[in-house]
């Protein structure tokens, strides 16, 4: 397990302090896949470079697997750090050496007797796929290469916990799916946790279990990937998840809505697994005095559940809308009473 408590870490920058975190708080409990999110400068990095003291906070606690990390000696420290690798958006390989090198270097180090490192290194090739590449050189490698030698000698003293700092960010897209199946078979396969630092959404949404999005330096907003994307709370965490789910109602039809002479409410309905909102709603309109429009549709998969968005306008008398909510709700529904303003507005830049 993993836990920060009250890490705050100041940078001064010229004749002013910069507070890249803010009395930050975060468990990360034993074998889940973690995202950290937030724009450039949020404290992401930072954050994720104090769990192994790359960055020493300067004030609160880092605790790995019970162990007080910051009250550690050097060679404690290092001893400790081996049970923590890292990958990196650059991906930090020697050129001037192999790849078999690269992998091995951690394990010679480390000290690990020849045999079990060419043991080790063979094993390392076979599980991320490029055992045909020892001999290469890392400038003869593509960047899902790259990475995934970068990946192999993160895992190579067996550590309990694998970082990943942006990991992805200098890759194709089709080459970042690959690179984060096998993030997830690393997860899988060898109950590694990993925590990963991303400003892409998409990378939530395809690879965690849990999620924590960060604003100058605080974590601003925390749960089940599932939860947030389904109802995120903050503005920056609709902005994030809006990259995605992109709810948003076209201004001139928002226009239509604030003139409709009845009582309405406009809804966003979601919906996961088996549930389905489109049924539900079509029973709320035979079974109560309620007239729906539907205004947006979409169905997406996060951390591996289907997840239907609806956003909806309701026309009614406020009791009738009431008990209309109250019926999705029971049928497996979320339900939340959506602001006109919210629904038309970008609310800014996500990344």
């Amino acid at each position: 397990m993993i836990e920060l408590s009250h890490i705050t870490r100041v940078f001064t920058a010229g004749a002013r302090d910069v507070r890249a975190l803010d009395d930050v708080s975060l468990t990360i409990p034993d074998g889940e896949i973690f995202g950290l999110i937030g724009s450039s400068g949020a404290g992401k990095s930072t954050l994720l470079r104090c769990i192994n003291l790359l960055e020493r906070p300067d004030s609160g606690e880092v605790r790995v697997h019970g162990v007080d990390m910051l009250g550690l000696g050097r060679g404690a420290l290092s001893a400790e750090r081996r049970g923590i690798g890292m990958i990196f958006q650059q991906f930090n390989l020697l050129d001037s050496a192999t790849v078999f090198d690269n992998i091995a270097m951690p394990m010679r180090l480390a000290g690990v007797p020849t045999d079990r490192i060419r043991a080790r290194v063979d094993e390392l090739l076979g599980f991320v796929e490029l055992s045909d590449k020892a001999t290469t050189y890392p400038p003869r490698l593509s960047g899902g290469q790259k990475q995934r030698v970068g990946i192999a000698r993160a895992l190579a003293n067996n550590p309990r916990i694998l970082l990943a700092d942006e990991a992805t960010s200098a890759l194709d897209p089709e080459t970042t799916d690959s690179i984060l199946a096998l993030l997830k078979r690393v997860n899988r396969e060898l109950g590694v946790t990993v925590v990963i630092v991303t400003h892409e959404m998409q990378v939530i949404a395809k690879t965690c279990h849990r999620v924590a999005v960060m604003s100058h330096g605080r974590i601003v907003e925390e749960g089940p990937v599932l939860d947030v994307f389904s109802d995120p709370r903050e503005r920056i965490t609709r902005r994030f998840v809006r990259t995605i789910i992109d709810d948003r109602v076209p201004e001139a039809l928002v226009e239509k809505i604030r003139a409709t002479p009845e009582n309405y409410e406009t809804w966003r309905l979601t919906y996961a697994g088996e549930a389905s909102a489109g049924s539900s709603l079509a029973e709320v309109n035979k079974t109560h005095d309620v007239t729906t429009s539907l205004l947006y549709a979409s169905v997406h998969e996060i951390d591996g559940v289907v997840l239907g968005v609806l956003v909806v306008q309701a026309k009614g008398t406020p009791e009738v809308l009431d008990a209309a909510k109250q019926y999705l709700r029971d049928a497996g529904v979320g339900v939340r009473q959506q602001d006109l303003d919210e629904m038309a507005h970008d609310e800014g830049n996500a990344a």
